[in-house]
């Protein structure tokens, strides 16, 4: 592939990769891969789980190591405009419940010291919370991000 990974990619896929290396073995089993890609918006079956990790296990160990994880996730990078977004959006959902609560919100504004009343922050999200469950979905999330 011609498509180079900038330095802020590769870390940016470091992250992601870590946050998911749930055990801290340096790998990625299947059920911690199949959560990452539903962290980017795809929701596999196991047996495209495994055609993906056998798509780059060098190593045949049926787990992905960080090198085969870049490997892996460039085509995605390169092919997806929402790709720093959705990276924002799994650091930010620190539950990893696919939605942003107030309290993920507030302990974003608080990271990025941007400091903000209670109220305020609740008027964000009101504002941008189309549905009214309390809570950011990434179309949402993105809506705010494009503000």
């Amino acid at each position: 592939m011609t498509h180079q990974l900038t330095q802020e990619q590769i870390d940016d896929l470091k992250a992601s990769f870590d946050m998911f290396d749930k055990d801290g073995s340096g790998n990625i089993s299947h059920s911690e891969l199949k959560s990452v890609m539903r962290r980017f918006g795809q929701n596999l079956s196991d047996s495209e789980v495994r055609d993906m990790i056998r798509s780059v296990d060098i190593d045949r160990n049926n787990e992905i190591d960080f090198k085969e994880f870049v490997h892996l996730m460039k085509s995605r990078i390169s092919n997806d405009p929402d790709y720093e977004l959705k990276l924002a959006f799994q650091m930010i959902d620190s539950d990893s419940s696919g939605t942003i609560s107030i309290d993920e919100l507030r302990a974003l504004m608080r990271k990025v010291n941007q400091h903000l009343t209670e109220e305020e922050v609740d008027a964000i999200m009101v504002e941008c919370d189309a549905d009214g469950n309390r809570e950011l979905d990434f179309a949402e999330f993105k809506q705010l991000m494009t503000f």
